[in-house]
């Protein structure tokens, strides 16, 4: 069971207000890639933040730019700065669609029963085949 405030995979992509989005894909990611990445720490020894859990499974994404773009939007949602601006209403919502397909691509790569958890389902035999999944 995932832990409470963690949503799966097909109730991130029903949700409708793209700043909710931004932070339920967010939680999700980072619950996946710390069972992942089990001790992993900064280049100082200090607990991981979500960026250093992405660089050290980088493997798995098709676009690692855009994983740390969603990382870089969230971050300005909820740790506002008056050196920045705040996102746009499109940077939040292209952060949302970019963490979805982060954890899309991420989710064959976790523990089985942490992916089935998330949501995800792998594909049988004849979607293997024929590319499906």
């Amino acid at each position: 069971m995932l832990p409470p405030g963690v949503k799966t995979l097909k109730a991130i992509r029903r949700q409708r207000d793209p700043v909710t989005r931004v932070h339920e894909a967010k939680r999700l990611l980072e619950y996946l890639l710390d069972a992942m990445t089990p001790g992993l720490t900064d280049g100082r020894g200090r607990e991981a933040f979500l960026g250093d859990m992405v660089r050290a499974q980088e493997g798995c994404f098709s676009n690692v730019r855009d994983v740390m773009f969603a990382i870089g939007v969230r971050n300005r949602l909820d740790h506002p700065s008056v050196r920045e601006d705040p996102p746009k209403a499109d940077e939040i919502e292209r952060a949302g669609w970019h963490f979805v397909r982060a954890i899309e691509e991420v989710l064959p790569h976790a523990p089985r029963e942490l992916a089935r958890e998330a949501g995800y389902r792998r594909p049988g035999v004849l979607g293997r085949l024929f590319g499906r999944g």
